[in-house]
This record gives C-alpha cells, structure tokens and sequence, in this order.
C-alpha cells in the first residue's frame, strides 16, 4: 500500500480511505491479499479492463487527439458484397491490423436494410456501388471506377471479345440478387434501355455466380476486378459487357455523425489508403447531405 501511495503522491491513510470508498461504491473488495502481495478480484479485473478502454476514449475526446489504433481498441463493421471483402478486404486488413494494433474489423453481407443499419449505428461503413441510391443522411466518397464483364463458359461459342447488347438480351442468366430482387447494376440501367434480363438463377454472391456458369449457357455479369481474380482458376471465358451499360463509380458510405470521430476518420483513411491502387488521376471527392458539415478529409491520394 505505502509503494501505491508514493506512486500516487499520497500519503497511505489517504490511499486506504479511496480504497474503502471505491470498495462501498462496487460493493466488491476489489483487492485481496495472495500468496506475492495484492490481487484483483475478478469484479476488479472487469474494471480495469473497461478502464483501460474508456480512458484513452475520453482523453481523445478532451484533448482532441489522434485516433492511436495501437492504443485504443475499436471495432468496426463494414457492410458489403463478396466482391469488395475479396478486392479491398485483404489490403485494409492488412493496414489496418498489423502486430500491436487493438482495432477489430467484421465484414458483413450487404442487405436491404443496411441505410437502416447506418441509421442506428449498427454499421460503420458501406461499400456499395453508386447506381444504388443511398438515404439522403448518409454521405458518401467515391473509392475508384469499376466496369462489369460477362462471364461464360470456355464451351460458349463467341468469335468476338464482347458480347453485343442484342446478344446480352437473348442471354440465359445467373444474375447476382443482393436486393429488391435485382442486380442493381446492370438491371436498373437495362430497365431505362428497355431490357429485363433472362433471370434462370439467382444467387447471393459475385463467387457463386462464377461458380454457376459451370460448363452451361449462363450468362455471370460480375466487376472486371473480380473476373480478373478468379475467372481463370476456375477455367471461364471474360467477354467486355456490352458497351451500353458503360461503368460506374464505387463508393464508401458512412453516417454524417462520424464526420469528424478521429476514429472513423482513421478507418476511412485507410480505406482510401487500400484503394490507392484502383484509383485514377481524377481527384476524390466527398458528398455530404443537406444540413450537415464536415472537416475536409478528402486529399490527393
């Protein structure tokens, strides 16, 4: 007790005193006598383990800190396809979780419900691709552009490079349903051209379509960085999407409440940090909603 009090700048009587408050106040003796000196009761431990959370937290708050990954813990949940756990996850899992770090990172599936889920707080961060029109209070910053590629059977007969609008059409397809029933991209776009795709199976994921195109006559529209990761393990043919359904824009999303949260802002730099090798000359830019202001935190990459 005498070697606390000195650390504490005490003297001991004092010490014993705010030990016996903090033991009325938890109910617990918080320290017992063992065998090499005192001892946390496991109540104890509890304590000191949510204090040594909490604490740089409010320190962070008070002096306006950096966010220190190797310092703080945090979880985080990110909420996307297959396509950017298996593009974009390794390298931000990589950054962001390297020997040391107390930063925990959970990818969830991309839902109907996941505007809803930024809402309440029960998701961090969104991957998503900008023909889906997200909630007018969530802000969002592209990532880098993407373009689908189709997908077909090394059996398929095709003497061009490209599949033609015409021929998409006619196409048997597997078709990667992620909400509102639809792919939302290409199907939204096919719609304004006039066009519903032949859907002969449904599946929830970028892999499994893959998967599905098998040595038949279905038709997988997936992202040409998937395609280029996979599509040759598993011995398919990439032909160029039609040329109508253009590319797209790829975008992370987030509440406007984290705006200015050292910790988010840390997250989203190292997303951007691990989709620098996807991105373009074209500058990054951040859209806010109405009624809500941020520090800026896009730069050049």
């Amino acid at each position: 007790m005498s070697a606390a009090a000195g650390r504490l700048l005490l003297t001991q009587p004092a010490v014993s005193r705010a030990l016996d408050r903090l033991r009325a106040m938890f109910g617990d003796e918080l320290f017992i006598r063992g065998r090499s000196g005192y001892e946390l009761t496991p109540h104890a431990a509890r304590i000191l383990k949510e204090i040594e959370e909490t604490l740089p937290r409010l320190d962070r708050l008070l002096r306006g800190a950096e966010f220190d990954p190797n310092k703080e813990e945090a979880r985080f949940k990110i909420a996307c396809t297959d396509y950017a756990t298996s593009i974009l996850g390794p390298e931000i899992a990589k950054r962001a979780l390297p020997a040391g770090s107390k930063v925990a990172l959970e990818f969830a599936a991309f839902s109907e419900d996941v505007y809803r889920e930024i809402e309440q707080g029960h998701v961090d961060l969104v991957f998503q691709v900008n023909d889906e029109t997200p909630s007018g209070k969530v802000a969002t910053e592209k990532l880098f552009d993407e373009e689908m590629v189709c997908i077909v059977s090394k059996h398929m007969s095709s003497n061009k490079g490209r599949i033609s609008l015409a021929q998409y059409a006619e196409a048997d397809h597997v078709i990667v349903s992620l909400r509102d029933s639809m792919q939302a991209f290409p199907d939204k776009r096919l719609l304004r051209l006039g066009i519903k795709r032949k859907a002969k199976l449904k599946v929830p994921y970028f892999l499994a379509a893959l998967e599905s195109v098998g040595n038949g006559n279905l038709v997988a529209t997936v992202p040409k960085r998937f395609a280029e990761k996979y599509a040759k393990n598993l011995n398919l043919r990439v032909l160029a999407a039609p040329r109508e359904l253009g590319g797209y824009e790829y975008l992370m999303a987030w509440h406007p409440r984290l705006n200015t949260d050292s910790a988010h802002q840390w997250l989203r730099r190292e997303v951007r940090l691990s989709a620098k090798p996807y991105q373009s000359l074209s500058p990054k830019r951040a859209v806010w909603p109405d009624g809500f202001k941020s520090t800026r935190e896009v730069g050049n990459l």
